[in-house]
């Protein structure tokens, strides 16, 4: 006996995704409904268990490439129990996308013209037969594998899958190489800085885009630890080899630059600027605009 696997609706265009704030990974939530696919089709069935997984790949015509693997979960399962004429489990399926296999997959996707999801139920369904109006279960059949499922994956075009990217959050980092001394030690100062950074960028990828503005603030307070205002310190410290001229240009633009870096929830209250809302491409600009101060700081120490 075979099963057959028909994708249903969720939302307008048979997906939703899942962004769940200050949270690692995202869903992807599918509807679908499982059938089975022969002349048993209007029999008694009741549903026993799901334990689902996924597949996520690039595909070029009949080849798919790129694959990662991603865990999934049952979230609904409706009716417990089919009966003829409606022979049909309804599932609805999330399938989880951490932040960080997306990018893996994008770096090897490139452009090709579609993304598959391919799903691997393992599922176990049971014979049922009615006696006074209640189902009875009889012998369980387990479906391990696709070999008995037929039509269980979905495929989306370049600008659906494009879509789904920007519903879950997802864009590249911006990529910033910090120059390090070659010979000797960096500085703790440096050392913290960088240290802070890396926090930034791991908040980035979890998409807790409030800690990327709080670390990379740190990050620049950690350049030049002391009292005063912050660019005034990092001066001081770094920029003391440049013309005076070259110097009070550049002071005057950093100074311009530290009121989109300080928001957020941690400036709540200060005398800085009042917290708003920071977006991924906001957050993308605040810390490229940190990781370019730090940088450029660690190369004046040389």
């Amino acid at each position: 006996m075979s099963f057959r696997v028909l994708f249903g609706h969720v939302g307008d265009d048979g997906i939703a995704c899942r962004l769940p704030p200050h949270a690692p990974t995202t869903s992807i939530e599918l509807s679908l409904c499982v059938e089975p696919a022969d002349e048993h089709r209007a029999g008694t069935w009741a549903f026993g268990s799901c334990f689902p997984a996924a597949t996520l790949s690039s595909k070029q015509g009949r080849s798919s490439f790129g694959s990662v693997a991603l865990a999934a979960k049952v979230a609904r399962v409706t009716p417990n129990v089919v009966r003829p004429p409606n022979g049909c489990f309804y599932l609805t399926l999330l399938v989880e996308v951490p932040h960080g296999a997306l990018e893996t997959f994008e770096a090897h996707r490139g452009e090709t013209p579609e993304v598959e999801i391919q799903l691997m139920l393992n599922l176990t369904l049971f014979r049922a037969s009615d006696t006074e109006g209640r189902a009875v279960l009889g012998e369980p059949h387990w479906v391990p594998d696709g070999s008995e499922l037929v039509g269980a994956s979905r495929t989306f075009s370049r600008d659906e899958w494009h879509r789904i990217l920007r519903d879950l959050g997802f864009a590249e980092v911006l990529v910033f190489e910090l120059p390090r001394r070659i010979v000797g030690d960096s500085g703790t100062a440096l050392q913290t800085a960088r240290a802070e950074l890396e926090k930034a960028r791991r908040a980035y990828d979890e998409n807790r885009t409030d800690d990327v503005a709080q670390h990379a603030y740190l990050a620049l307070d950690a350049l030049a630890p002391g009292q005063g205002q912050i660019i005034d310190r990092i001066a001081k410290d770094y920029l003391v080899r440049l013309h005076p001229e070259t110097l009070a240009r550049l002071r005057a633009a950093l100074i311009a630059l530290m009121p989109t870096i300080q928001v957020g929830r941690h400036m709540a209250g200060t005398a800085q600027q009042p917290a708003v809302p920071i977006t991924r491409e906001h957050a993308s600009w605040i810390y490229g605009t940190a990781a370019l101060i730090v940088g450029w700081c660690g190369s004046l120490r040389r």
